[in-house]
């Protein structure tokens, strides 16, 4: 009974963001990850996970523990609540381990064309109207254990390109070869081309936790490789004082398979992150111009 006494009273004197009481268990502010016996766990206000052993000699590398070395609090870094809960329903009462976290985030920036032939085929973009944006499901595993900056990153990404093209140019399929031409008869206010993709990257990160737990300075590099899931071309004009809009579903000789380098670097949520495709956007030097794309911007929350 005194040592359940003398644990409650570290446990109190250690939490610094939203304790409550539920179910007899105790919940405090999380730090760090570990394995360890669990005797006790909960879910404080914040979502954060913490466990408790009575026993120290089970909890290797744990990080606090009251003056008779009876006690020790392990926490571990913030998660959802839901994933919280559900994690502590499975390992109420077994052996507990946080190295992995599902994150959801988004890529947002620009794609330029690199590496075109000389003959100059391939068309100029305009910058701000060639987008890029994907989708990212990723989890991160965290490798060396509680203190390492060291995490492997994959998962699904679904990615849309959209290559807006200058100078009154479209895109057409002739004979199956793809060809830009230059067009004189109507001012183009829009033309461009699009695909999206489903891709599977695999990133090794540094990541250096503040000392709350959260996110630092991070950098990180790898590759990816995925499948063209859909394309299509887009023409927008005025004609005889109607707007004409035109949406035209094709391949156009466009790669099916994508492979590629992928660098982050950043800091907290926010990271700038460049995507080189290092096949060639079309399949072969007799289907279409030559041209790799780069596409670069902010990601946000996946890291």
């Amino acid at each position: 009974m005194k040592q359940k006494v003398l644990l409650i009273a570290a446990a109190l004197m250690a939490t610094t963001t939203g304790v409550f009481a539920q179910n007899n268990l105790i919940g405090s502010k999380a730090s760090n990850q570990e394995w360890i016996k669990v005797e006790s766990s909960s879910l404080n206000l914040a979502g954060t996970e913490t466990v408790v052993a009575l026993n120290p000699s089970e909890a290797r590398g744990s990080r606090a523990a009251n003056k008779e070395g009876k006690a020790e609090m392990v926490v571990r870094q913030p998660l959802t609540k839901a994933a919280s809960l559900k994690s502590f329903r499975h390992h109420e009462e077994g052996f507990y381990s946080g190295t992995s976290l599902f994150r959801f985030g988004i890529d947002i920036g620009l794609n330029r064309f690199l590496n075109t032939d000389d003959a100059g085929s391939a068309p100029d973009l305009k910058t701000f109207g060639s987008r890029y944006v994907s989708l990212n499901w990723s989890p991160n595993f965290q490798i060396g254990g509680i203190t390492s900056p060291f995490y492997l990153i994959s998962g699904l990404e679904f990615s849309f390109n959209n290559y807006m093209f200058d100078d009154n140019v479209v895109v057409q399929d002739v004979n199956n070869v793809t060809e830009f031409t230059q067009v004189e008869s109507v001012n183009l206010d829009k033309s461009k081309l699009s695909q999206s993709a489903i891709n599977i990257p695999l990133i090794a990160m540094l990541n250096f936790k503040r000392a709350d737990g959260s996110n630092g300075f991070k950098v990180g590099a790898g590759g990816f490789a995925g499948y063209r899931l859909g394309s299509h071309s887009k023409l927008k004009y005025d004609e005889n004082s109607s707007t004409v809009k035109l949406k035209i579903r094709d391949n156009y000789n466009l790669t099916d398979f994508q492979y590629g380098l992928k660098g982050v670097i950043g800091y907290g949520a926010i990271n700038f992150f460049v995507k080189y495709n290092m096949n060639e956007l079309f399949r072969d030097e007799d289907r279409g111009p030559e041209a790799n794309v780069i596409s670069f911007g902010l990601n946000f929350l996946s890291y």
